[in-house]
Order: structure tokens, then sequence, then C-alpha cells
């Protein structure tokens, strides 16, 4: 009966949007935590059940972020692109780009890095993040002359010297490094927090609606 099976594929499709709006709800809880590994399995399984492409970007750009942190960079590409290519009025633009082309940079694409931290520094040629890009530009092109004179050294989201390690290694305890490495931690951290806060402040700012001032 065609009915009725259009009538069963109604219910698995809501039953699919319910238990995607449920992991993007727990994804989006657990971004604002700074809890990164929740946060990335969860939007992650959001994405997998292609939600509308508002959803999309959103959960793109908090999964590519959480991501990194984790120093994931390999899976963080794609989701960084997704929301760098298709938002690119969002005010978190620029930190993606950041993030974007470090993960080229960590995976040993130098071309792709350069070429995202030179867009970055077109387009926002003065913010808190040019420090960033700047650095992430610089050891881009030290990686395509060949320079070796970086080796055995990675930088982290704000530029920050970190021991050297593997794409997907975790990041070494707070403790075990040095005082100034230990703070520029800090910072990355605090940054990315602050990054989290202002998309969910400016995504909740947007879905209230206008105040209506009632008649005397």
């Amino acid at each position: 009966d065609p009915l009725e099976r259009q009538a069963l594929a109604d219910r698995a499709a809501a039953l699919r949007r319910e238990v995607g709006q449920t992991a993007f709800e727990r994804g989006k809880a657990a971004f604002r935590r700074n809890e990164w590994a929740a946060a990335s399995e969860d939007l992650s399984r959001f994405l997998a059940m292609q939600p509308t492409e508002p959803e999309q970007i959103e959960a793109s750009f908090m999964l590519g972020n959480a991501l990194v942190q984790q120093r994931k960079y390999e899976p963080a590409i794609a989701p960084l692109k997704t929301f760098v290519e298709k938002d690119r009025r969002s005010k978190n633009r620029e930190w993606a780009m950041t993030l974007l082309a470090q993960a080229y940079e960590q995976t040993g694409k130098p071309e792709q890095a350069a070429a995202v931290a030179r867009e970055a520094l077109g387009m926002y040629p003065v913010s808190q993040f040019t420090p960033m890009l700047k650095a992430r530009l610089s050891a881009a092109k030290r990686a395509m002359s060949g320079d070796g004179s970086d080796a055995g050294v990675t930088t982290g989201p704000t530029g920050a010297v970190s021991p050297p390690t593997a794409a997907t290694a975790p990041i070494a305890a707070p403790m075990a490094l040095g005082r100034p490495v230990r703070a520029q931690l800090m910072v990355t951290h605090v940054i990315a927090a602050i990054a989290a806060a202002v998309f969910v402040a400016t995504k909740a700012e947007a879905a209230s609606p206008p105040a209506v001032n009632a008649e005397p």
C-alpha cells in the first residue's frame, strides 16, 4: 500500500529528526562546557543525519573547534572547511580560519595552510587573531621552502610552542610543561571558551523574537 509505506517513511524521518536534535543539543551543551570529546561524538552523530544547512553550518564550526582542541587535526579539516566556505558573514569565521590553517599545517599541507592564512589576513587585517594567523603563515612558508629550523616543534592555536607529538596525540598535561608553555596553553583554552561563548550567545540573540512594547 503506497499510503502505508509513505506513513512509515514519514514516521522514520520524524524519529530520525528527533534523535538528531537530541544529539545536537547534547553536543552544544558539551561544547559550552569545553567537553571536547563528548561534543565531538554527539555533533558527528548529528551531522551524519544530514541536517538542514543552517544547523549543519553551526554544528560544523563546533565540531571542527572541538576536534582541534583534541589535536585531531585530520578529521577537523572537513567541518572547519564547511563552516568557512558556507558562512562568510559569521563573527566566528576568522577563528575558524585560524583553526583550519593550523589543521592543514599539522597534517602536512602547508600550501593549503598558507592559502587560508593569507585569505584570513586579507579579510581581517587587524584583530585578536592576527598574530596567530601570521604565525601559521610563517610556519607554512618555512615548510614549503624546506627550512628545517623548526623541526621537532609544533605550534598550538595561539602560536604557543608545544612538545612534538603526532597529530592525534593528546595534549600534554599542563603540570608536565614549563611555566611559559603552561601559560600559553591556558590562553589557548580561554580563547576557545570565549569563542564558544560568543558563538552560542550570537545564536541565542538571533533566535530571540524582538520585544514588543505594549500600548499605554
